[in-house]
């Protein structure tokens, strides 16, 4: 097997909501997934201003037999009559090669 440890790191802003976020390994023969490195915005502390945090781990990706992607889910809360003034957002994810710090 021929893998490469990263960190997933996400520039984002959880505003008014939360994001999740979750890294997929697909097997390219089989197309079986598997979910590795997940995120969640509220383990960290909420800002309305973009910030720099991933998972507290890092893994082992395969390129050879495997596939990946980035499954997001942004949610955002509305407290009527306001607006939702700072909604959720990544601006990017970033894969850091070797082991988290």
């Amino acid at each position: 097997m021929n893998s490469t440890e990263v960190s997933p790191k996400l520039r984002y802003r959880d505003g008014s909501g939360q994001i999740v976020a979750v890294l997929i390994q697909v097997n390219i023969a089989s197309g079986a997934e598997t979910a590795a490195a997940p995120f969640d915005s509220q383990d960290f502390a909420h800002s309305n201003v973009f910030q720099v945090n991933g998972p507290e781990l890092s893994i082992a990706l395969d390129f050879e037999n495997y596939a990946c992607y980035v499954e997001l889910t942004l949610t955002a809360s509305s407290h009527p009559p306001m607006p939702i003034l700072f909604p959720p957002k990544v601006s990017v994810i970033q894969l850091m090669p070797g082991q988290i710090e």
